[in-house]
């Protein structure tokens, strides 16, 4: 289950908790402003038994082309383009983590937030947004960009 309604994730999630049903993976684009409210994610996962977490910088998504191998075993080549959500489930890899150490990596995304984030000080700059975008391309890496929380069940 993707779920992505622009920072209402959480009543989506809330919902599942009146039902047995419960998806093998499921992934919401994480909170991004409040750390009480990217725990109170976590804990709503962990409520509905999701164990294993994967945290996707979906920024970088646009653009990579990425081997999968479908629920039905066959291989499909897939290139990303901007804006879409990229790998699900099975297919991001094997770098699934505790709730412990997500949450910990997400304190080090916080902390970008906090100086590139959408409520930094430098966002109220004039040419923010072009400041950013010079110094993503001499990184290499989104700043801030924003992150899908991926969750397995079980």
């Amino acid at each position: 289950m993707k779920v992505d309604i622009e920072g209402s994730d959480i009543v989506c999630l809330q919902k599942l908790m009146s039902t047995r049903c419960r998806p093998k993976y499921i992934s919401i684009e994480s909170e991004k402003v409040d750390f009480d409210r990217l725990i109170q994610e976590f804990n709503t996962l962990e409520s509905l038994g999701y164990s294993k977490f994967f945290i996707q910088q979906q920024a970088s998504i646009g653009s990579s082309k990425i081997p999968l191998n479908s629920i039905e075993g066959r291989y499909i080549d897939q290139k990303f383009f901007k804006g879409m959500t990229g790998p699900f489930g099975s297919d991001l890899g094997s770098d699934w983590l505790s709730k412990r150490d997500a949450i910990n990596c997400y304190k080090k995304i916080f902390k970008s937030y906090k100086y590139f984030g959408d409520n930094s000080v430098l966002m109220k700059l004039p040419y923010a947004k072009y400041i950013l975008f010079i110094v993503s391309k001499i990184t290499g890496k989104p700043l801030p960009g924003w992150y899908d929380t991926h969750a397995q069940h079980g």
